[in-house]
């Protein structure tokens, strides 16, 4: 038996081949760039995002890319709508991973691994000589769309008009959800949303995610008589992240804590100004600044109002930070424990969360160690046998 592993982008830190070819199994990775030497360059501004496209772990396995077509058919697709344009990167993708798998050999013992939008050709390949096709849905899916445009409606003004998914890429996500003998989703919030649609249940498992510990141990440190407590917003400054009711948390608790936020903004900055917010924007900052603004917070916000895992809760626990979070990620945050569990669209239950963990310096202590042991919890070797737990 043996796997194929086919991806676009550094997802999960390419966890699932990691996972295959740690057990010898992974016969081939097909992935849209691969960049070993990046690591041992200094890259400036966006192209550090480069170093992301290798994993020291894979080395030794057979990885296919094509790196400079990648680049060009990304420029090229600027001019198609979003949900064309994935489709069309997804069929293109699909159709060489296919013809990469054939060359390297592929029977009725293996099994193929693909992910959205970019599965449906490596499934009918596996199909066609009786292998396996294992799928991985990377998000809620069409659901999460739809609540997007909702939100909008919501707050008018606040971002560009939203674009729901057209015909075609509806038509291929449904195609790859029948098709494929198993789905794998990172949490009980993915699964809902999809079985909404048709999934059969039995055929959808949940992987959760897993984080890289940082090498030292971090103790958190209350805030010292006089200065502020800094709260952290992680991810895209949008409104499907939730980021409104991190704001309006800010106003209602105006002047006591520090609010920050990481991330590209999607946000109108005249609609910002208008509402009133008062949270530092940092942009899209890289990993080595992400660090640091982890090591600098003394709780993390995740307003998600619906999200695939939400790895930025895992990453944040790594580095001591209580989490604050809604129900629609992943299951990390263990309300009362090790952060708060909050309702969707609340921006009184994030300040109520807020006021009670960081008035209390022995909750905040406390919920930091758990926080840290917790995140130790979510290591590869546990998603390795949750892995192979759902394909044995």
């Amino acid at each position: 038996m043996g796997w194929h592993a086919t991806q676009i982008g550094a997802r999960e830190s390419y966890l699932i081949p990691r996972l295959l070819h740690k057990k010898s199994l992974l016969k081939s990775l097909s992935t849209d760039m691969w960049i070993p030497w990046a690591n041992r360059v200094d890259l400036p501004g966006p192209l550090y995002r480069m170093k992301s496209r290798f994993n020291s772990e894979l080395v030794g396995a057979r990885v296919m890319s094509r790196n400079v077509y990648s680049i060009a058919q990304r420029i090229a697709l600027r001019r198609f709508t979003r949900f064309d344009a994935w489709c069309y990167e997804g069929r293109s993708f699909g159709d060489w991973a296919s013809r990469r798998i054939s060359s390297v050999g592929i029977d009725d013992g293996d099994t193929v691994f693909a992910y959205t939008c970019a599965g449906l050709e490596v499934i009918r390949l596996a199909h066609s000589v009786g292998a396996r096709a294992v799928y991985g849905q990377i998000d809620p899916g069409i659901a999460w769309y739809e609540m997007r445009q909702e939100e909008s409606d919501m707050w008018p003004g606040a971002e560009p008009t939203v674009m729901l998914p057209n015909a075609r890429y509806i038509d291929r996500l449904h195609a790859e959800w029948e098709e494929a003998d198993s789905i794998i989703v990172n949490s009980e919030h993915s699964k809902a949303a999809i079985v909404s649609r048709g999934v059969r249940p039995e055929k959808v498992a949940i992987l959760p995610l897993s984080v890289q510990m940082p090498e030292s141990t971090r103790t958190l440190v209350p805030p010292k008589q006089g200065q502020k407590p800094r709260v952290l917003f992680v991810g895209s400054v949008c409104l499907a992240k939730g980021f409104q009711y991190f704001a309006e948390a800010e106003k209602l608790l105006r002047d006591r804590y520090e609010f920050v936020a990481a991330g590209a903004v999607h946000i109108s900055p005249e609609f910002m100004a208008a509402r009133g917010w008062k949270v530092t924007l940092l942009g899209h900052i890289n990993r080595r600044q992400l660090t640091e603004q982890y090591l600098e917070a003394h709780v993390l916000v995740f307003p998600s109002l619906s999200d695939g895992f939400g790895q930025v809760q895992l990453e944040a626990m790594s580095f001591g930070l209580p989490v604050i979070a809604t129900r629609n990620c992943g299951e990390v945050v263990r309300d009362s424990e090790n952060g708060f569990v909050v309702s969707a669209r609340s921006a009184p239950e994030i300040a109520s969360s807020l006021e009670k963990l960081l008035a209390n310096e022995d909750l905040l202590k406390q919920m930091s160690s758990r926080a840290y042991e917790t995140a130790k919890q979510f290591c590869f070797e546990r998603s390795e046998k949750i892995f192979w737990e759902i394909n044995s």
